[in-house]
């Protein structure tokens, strides 16, 4: 896993450039998934906690732009994984919808391949998604996680182009020329809670 502290970071790009960057944003990030969620859950409660977050989205819009991949993305992958083991299932399955964007991006014809220093670091975090989805088999899963969940299985164990539709599907389409929605098959199932 490429240090925090290595000047490697400054020779990496992302969206928006030099991912000199990158390393502050993941300390952020550390430091907001351990304070923040203890101390909104108060407040707010569990859920609503976990969206607080302005370092998350920071590095996402950093290092996810519709699917492009740039290198420091792999990178940031070990981090981001590592700090997904050790959080509640909702927060897990945020911080692991990056790594699976970042994997399904890997994919793309246009993709820039994984850096031989990044790839053992890479490989390792990424073996480690699924185990890490296992793991919260026992939680009680809403339905937004539940999707995130198995899109995420989907992408690490090596179908990227199913993983994308899972995390990408809505309840509704829209009609081109007349804009009405109608909802999509399976959406409009009778389903009670458990």
């Amino acid at each position: 896993m490429l240090d925090l502290d290595s000047p490697h970071w400054g020779e990496l790009m992302h969206a928006y450039g030099s991912a000199e960057d990158v390393p502050d944003m993941l300390r952020r990030l550390q430091t907001e998934l351990v304070t923040d969620v203890r101390e909104e859950e108060e407040i707010l409660g569990e859920e609503e906690a976990l969206a607080l977050f302005p370092a998350w989205f920071e590095l996402a819009s950093a290092i996810f732009q519709m699917l492009e991949v740039y290198p420091a993305y792999y990178a940031a992958v070990p981090h981001i994984v590592a700090f997904a083991a050790s959080h509640p299932v909702e927060m897990r399955a945020q911080l692991l919808q990056l790594v699976a964007r970042v994997e399904a991006g890997r994919h793309r014809p246009v993709a820039p391949p994984v850096p031989d220093s990044l790839k053992p670091a890479y490989r390792a975090a990424l073996s480690r998604v699924p185990h890490l989805v296992a793991a919260r088999v026992g939680d009680s899963w809403d339905p937004t996680t539940a999707q995130a969940l198995a899109g995420i299985l989907l992408v690490a164990k090596g179908h990227p182009q199913l993983g994308m539709a899972v995390l990408e599907n809505a309840e509704q389409a829209e009609c081109p020329r007349c804009e009405t929605a109608f909802p999509l098959p399976g959406w409009d199932l009778g389903v009670e809670d458990a």
